[in-house]
């Protein structure tokens, strides 16, 4: 898990996570994560990138649409995580201290809902 500014784009701080990145078929992000070099990284790392083009890009991208579906299943399990106030607000001002939050909220609700 990683945690970025909050006022930077998404691909900017992509290429940080791609050295932990485990060896799978296809890599579900949405649109903020398009962008040129992190399809190309990810294409010499053996994943095949299933994101959308934003919509200020000159060329269509293609990208599997049936599969970028399946996307919301992620979505709406970090969608329970801003149920929690203290996530929602953000009152954690020290970033360790943000991401224990968020980590121990979610195990609470995912360990809940098995």
């Amino acid at each position: 898990m990683s945690l970025a500014p909050g006022q930077v784009s998404d691909h900017c701080c992509a290429a940080s996570i791609l050295p932990v990145l485990p060896a799978t078929k296809h890599l579900l992000a949405d649109n903020g994560y398009d962008s040129d070099a992190f399809r190309r990284a990810l294409r010499d790392m053996g994943n095949e990138p299933c994101i959308p083009g934003r919509q200020n890009r000159n060329e269509v991208v293609p990208y599997n649409t049936d599969l970028y579906r399946k996307r919301h299943v992620v979505e709406t399990k970090l969608a329970t995580l801003k149920d929690w106030r203290a996530v929602f607000v953000r009152y954690e001002r020290a970033a360790w201290a943000f991401m224990a939050t968020v980590v121990l909220e979610a195990r609470v609700s995912f360990r809940c809902q098995d």
